[in-house]
C-alpha cells in the first residue's frame, strides 16, 4: 500500500556554520588535519595527496577573518547572575571579615 502523510511537518534544519569554519579533511588518511599541518601546496603531510583546504593556513599566519573573530554580546541574564554572585561573594566576605574582628 502506498504510504500516508501523518499529518506532521517536517522541517529541514538550518544551516550552520561552526566557530572555527571549514576543516581541511584528508579522503586517504580519512581523518581531519589541523589547518597548520596542511603543507603549502594543499597536500597532506602523511600521504602526500591534495586535501579539501578548509580553513587551511599557514602556520603562524593571522587569521584575516574579523567577523570570525567577533564574539557575540553577553545576554542580560549572564550579566545579572555574575552581578548576583558578585554581591554574595562581598557579603560573605563582609561576614568573614566581621567574624574575625569578633574574635580579637
Amino acid at each position: 500500500p502506498p504510504h500516508r502523510l501523518t499529518g506532521t511537518l517536517r522541517i529541514a534544519a538550518p544551516e550552520r556554520r561552526w566557530w572555527n569554519g571549514a576543516v581541511p579533511w584528508c579522503d586517504e588518511c580519512n581523518r581531519y588535519l589541523s589547518p597548520s599541518t596542511v603543507r603549502s601546496d594543499g597536500s597532506c603531510p602523511s600521504c602526500d595527496r591534495l586535501v579539501a583546504p578548509g580553513g587551511a593556513r599557514q602556520a603562524g599566519e593571522a587569521n584575516v577573518d574579523d567577523d570570525a573573530d567577533a564574539l557575540d554580546p553577553l545576554p542580560w541574564h549572564f550579566k545579572l547572575l555574575v552581578g548576583a554572585i558578585a554581591l554574595y561573594l562581598g557579603y560573605r566576605a563582609y561576614q568573614g571579615v566581621e567574624w574575625i574582628v569578633g574574635l580579637l
